[in-house]
């Protein structure tokens, strides 16, 4: 059901005025930089990962770089299958579509929260909840993670969420992260939920709702309950926005 629906979001982001043809090109390079992300993971160049998957190089390329008819669901199997052996784990319907539990390394200190949808339940006692300026210990597992981001995407950033704002998609204490996007370029943003830089250099987790050609954003909570945030904050300019790609939950 999660991918019938992720499909349907897929589209729905691409109903505005853009040609199928066009929204189906952005599904195969989100899928593309998906694969990326798990091959970053393991470290290995493209020609070894390839070889890893049993596929030539020219056929990683095409499935990274969205090309041709991009990444299939039996591609998408081989790499799951090609980067567990490298201790790198991750579910085939991520790749494809993004929902699911997300890439991560193998990690003793974890375990799979299956309730969760796959996000990692951190066991060590000294975790704390970062109320009142307190934070969640960060595992050296998860630091990795986050310096092969930075490897591939030099415009990485990260955040840990500190309110309830992005309920029940993000929770409070959540590690996201993603890629800047700056300029003309944010508006592939819209209608997604980013990690965005405002001009006065803050970071804000919030879904974008509209941009202007002026470069003022509408930005919304997705927690219509929460008391503490404006549910929605309008003319806001921003200077980046990075749609989430990469999260981990420690409980």
């Amino acid at each position: 059901m999660s991918e019938v629906i992720d499909k349907k979001r897929e589209r729905g982001n691409c109903s505005h005025g853009v040609q199928e043809k066009e929204c189906l090109k952005k599904e195969r390079e989100d899928r593309g930089n998906r694969a990326r992300i798990v091959r970053a993971l393991t470290g290995l160049k493209m020609a070894d990962f390839a070889k890893k998957a049993g596929v030539s190089r020219g056929t990683l390329i095409g499935w990274e770089n969205g090309k041709g008819g991009g990444l299939t669901e039996s591609g998408a199997r081989k790499i799951t299958v090609a980067s567990e052996d490298l201790n790198v784990f991750c579910n085939p319907l991520w790749i494809m579509h993004g929902v699911g539990k997300h890439p991560h390394l193998q990690d003793k200190s974890y375990q799979p929260d299956i309730s969760q949808g796959g996000f990692y339940r951190d066991q060590a006692e000294s975790v704390q909840d970062i109320k009142g300026g307190q934070y969640f210990e960060i595992p050296d597992s998860v630091n990795k993670e986050i310096e092969s981001f930075k490897k591939l995407y030099p415009e990485a950033v990260f955040m840990q969420l500190a309110d309830e704002a992005m309920q029940p998609l993000f929770a409070h204490g959540d590690m996201v992260g993603g890629s800047f996007l700056y300029g003309e370029n944010i508006k592939k943003a819209v209608n997604k939920e980013c990690i965005v830089k405002t001009k006065n250099n803050e970071l804000l987790c919030r879904y974008l709702i509209s941009r202007t050609s002026s470069g003022f954003c509408a930005l919304g909570c997705l927690n219509f309950s929460i008391k503490t945030q404006p549910i929605i904050l309008t003319d806001i300019e921003i200077i980046a926005a990075a749609p989430i790609v990469w999260i981990r939950r420690f409980l």
